[in-house]
C-alpha cells in the first residue's frame, strides 16, 4: 500500500547553500595571509581541492531526483530499490532527514528531502504523515 509519493525535483536552495558555503571557504582561503616563505602551491591546491568538492556537491543534489515512494512498514522505494526507514525521521521546515537502511544488503544512507524538491501538497502530505506516526517504531 503506497501512503505517500513524488516525484522529485532538484532544491535550488539546497543548491544555493552549497555554492555559499563553499564560496565562503574558498574567500577565507584567498583572504588569509600567508606565512612568509610558504611555498605557493600549497593554497593553490586547497583552492583546487575546494572547487572540487563544490562540483561534486552540486552533483550529488543534482543526483536527488526522481520518484520516491513511502509505503507501509516504514519503508521508501527510492532509485529502484527498498530502504527501511531506521531512525524517527528528523523534521524542520525546510525539510525531513532520513536514516535509511537497505532491505537487501543492510547498507545505511542519510537521504535528505528539501521542502524545494516537491509541490507544496506534496510536502505537506509528507510532514504530516511523518508526524502522525509520533510513535515511530523502526523494525529490527
Amino acid at each position: 500500500m503506497v501512503r505517500w509519493q513524488c516525484n522529485l525535483s532538484v532544491s535550488r536552495r539546497s543548491r544555493r547553500f552549497s555554492l555559499l558555503a563553499h564560496g565562503n571557504l574558498l574567500l577565507l582561503m584567498l583572504l588569509v595571509r600567508w606565512p612568509e616563505g610558504y611555498p605557493v602551491l600549497w593554497p593553490v591546491l586547497l583552492v583546487a581541492i575546494v572547487l572540487a568538492g563544490c562540483i561534486r556537491s552540486q552533483k550529488n543534489i543534482a543526483l536527488l531526483q526522481g520518484t520516491i515512494t513511502l509505503k507501509g512498514d516504514n519503508v521508501l522505494i527510492w532509485k529502484g530499490r527498498e530502504w527501511r526507514i531506521k531512525k524517527q525521521p528528523w523534521i524542520i521546515g525546510s525539510g525531513v532527514l532520513f536514516l535509511l537502511q537497505r532491505t537487501t544488503d543492510n547498507r545505511c544512507l542519510r537521504l535528505w528531502l528539501a521542502s524545494d524538491s516537491m509541490r507544496g501538497d506534496e510536502w505537506r502530505h509528507l510532514r504530516q504523515l511523518l508526524r502522525q506516526y509520533a510513535d515511530f517504531s523502526p523494525r529490527d
